[in-house]
């Protein structure tokens, strides 16, 4: 079996590609880096950069290819508000190439695609947790994006160019992540009176990488899975108890503080319903409590300069 991965050397992407190759699939990883030194699994990729997303090179270098697990993209919130044209190439115009390649290399079985989109599609919803037929209202223009690129995806199906699962993924962690909340707040609590933005009260469904990684994998190898699902837990956390677990993992005091403002673009609250995903056997393996000691065990061997 093979399965293309888009966004291969990400954060995602390279958890994606290491369970596919543990399960003896064939993977060509596509990404702007290569695999470094360190990857287990090198003799199993065939690297191709992004810009070499073309229907001659799917069809004929590549041979056959049984899924698709797209990756691939811009995903930061404060990015998409500094630079929403690029935003848009990485997230929109990307897909939108795969997706025309797919559709003229001339595969000789539908291929299965699976887009890893985002919760940012949904905005501020007063009803949580969020069901996958809540009507979005994205309020950045991640969000705006990701909508999109899961509309060109439909699209695509309807056209019978492949058969589609898409995931929207929560609040994705664990060590290596070198960004969002866990990343800044390992940095932040090493120094006096740490203060962080918003009140502490909004919350988020937290699903660790390796949990993420089996549900897209699951999505690719398995035609019975939904069309569309939430990628999360289905259980909110106060952004204040996360930092205070977070705190109590490096031994640093639990005193801190919020700004009481909050970011541009970021919904109060964002937790998953997850009984429809839940129906397929797929239920998450780390807890919060796990990853996040995992993530300030890794945060700690970092040099002293924090990377």
């Amino acid at each position: 079996m093979r399965v293309l991965v888009t966004g291969a050397f990400g954060f995602i992407g390279m958890a994606v590609s290491h369970l596919l190759a543990q399960r003896g699939v064939r993977v060509i990883g596509m990404g702007r880096s290569a695999p470094t030194g360190d990857h287990p699994h090198n003799d199993l990729f065939e690297q191709l950069e992004i810009g070499e997303i073309t229907q001659a090179r799917l069809a004929g270098l590549l041979g056959p290819i049984d899924a698709v697990i797209h990756c691939a993209g811009q995903a930061s919130v404060s990015a998409s508000l500094k630079d929403p044209v690029k935003d848009r190439i990485a997230n929109v115009a990307l897909t939108a190439d795969l997706l025309s390649a797919v559709a003229g290399a001339g595969f000789r079985t539908q291929p299965r695609l699976v887009f890893a989109s985002s919760a940012a599609i949904y905005g501020h919803q007063l009803a949580q947790p969020i069901l996958t037929d809540a009507q979005p209202q994205p309020t950045s223009p991640y969000g705006v994006h990701k909508l999109e690129a899961e509309a060109l995806c439909r699209a695509a199906e309807a056209a019978g160019t492949v058969s589609l699962s898409i995931v929207r993924l929560f609040s994705i962690y664990g060590s290596g992540l070198r960004r969002q909340l866990l990343w800044d707040a390992c940095r932040k609590l090493q120094t006096p009176q740490p203060q962080f933005m918003g009140t502490g009260a909004e919350t988020r469904d937290w699903l660790h990488v390796q949990d993420a990684a089996e549900l897209l994998v699951r999505s690719a190898l398995e035609p019975s899975m939904p069309v569309t699902m939430n990628g999360g837990t289905g259980i909110g956390t106060r952004n204040r108890d996360l930092l205070e677990t977070l705190a109590r993992a490096l031994n640093r005091r639990e005193t801190f503080t919020f700004s009481g403002v909050v970011p541009t673009g970021d919904p109060e609250h964002l937790v998953a319903d997850v009984s429809q995903v839940f129906q397929t056997g797929w239920e998450p393996a780390v807890t919060l409590t796990e990853g996040v000691k995992d993530y300030a065990r890794w945060f700690r061997q970092l040099p002293v300069t924090g990377g």
